[in-house]
């Protein structure tokens, strides 16, 4: 089975789901989104664990139209632009740096 589909089919069951756990606490859904990817469609943890974080990215920035541009963006630059078209840069140490503080939070 193709990337391609198995993403679709983790969109189509955290879209299903979506009503029962939207929030930032995402653990049980995307937990629950992986088992089944692994169980129905016969690929390994790893990819299931992509996968699903690819199909939650695009779930959560529905109606936003904001994007990340990934022909600028390198492996320790990342170029994000807004819903208003602006261009906004963070290094590899910024994005730690603000990954840190988010972790940090109670």
């Amino acid at each position: 089975m193709s990337n391609e589909h198995t993403l679709s089919a983790a969109l189509a069951f955290l879209h299903a789901h979506e009503g029962a756990e939207l929030a930032p606490a995402m653990t049980s859904l995307t937990t629950r989104c992986i088992d089944h990817l692994v169980e129905q469609n016969s690929i390994s943890l790893e990819v299931a664990q992509d996968l699903t974080m690819q199909a939650w990215g695009e779930l959560s920035a529905s109606g936003h139209r904001a994007y990340i541009d990934c022909n600028k963006t390198t492996s320790y630059t990342l170029f994000l632009i807004d819903d208003q078209g602006t261009q906004h840069t963070l290094t590899i140490a910024q994005l730690l740096k603000l990954l840190s503080a988010a972790i940090e939070r109670p």
